[in-house]
C-alpha cells in the first residue's frame, strides 16, 4: 500500500526521539539523586502527544528540548511545569 513507509518512517523518528528525550532527562537526574519523577512524566507526556496525531508529533521537539533544558540548570520543578500543562 502507498504511504505505509512513509508512516512507518515517522513514527519510528519520532519514538526515537522519546526515547533519548527521556533517557537524557534520566541521566540528568540521576546525577542529582532525587528519583525520575521528570523523566517518567516526559516520556508519558510525549507519548501522549504523538497519540494525539500530526498535530502532538509537532510538539515532542520543542517540548522534549524545554524540559532537557530547565533540568540541565537544576530546574526539577520548573522542567515539571510544561509536561503538566495541557
Amino acid at each position: 500500500m502507498k504511504g505505509y513507509g512513509d508512516v512507518r518512517r515517522r513514527m519510528l523518528a519520532v519514538h526515537e526521539q522519546i526515547v533519548a528525550a527521556a533517557l537524557d532527562a534520566a541521566r540528568l537526574e540521576a546525577g542529582r539523586g532525587g528519583g525520575f519523577t521528570v523523566s517518567t512524566a516526559l516520556a508519558a507526556r510525549l507519548r501522549a502527544l504523538v497519540l494525539t496525531g500530526p498535530d502532538g508529533e509537532a510538539q515532542v521537539t520543542t517540548l522534549a528540548a524545554g524540559t532537557l533544558a530547565k533540568l540541565a540548570t537544576g530546574d526539577s520543578r520548573g522542567a515539571l511545569e510544561p509536561i503538566s500543562a495541557r
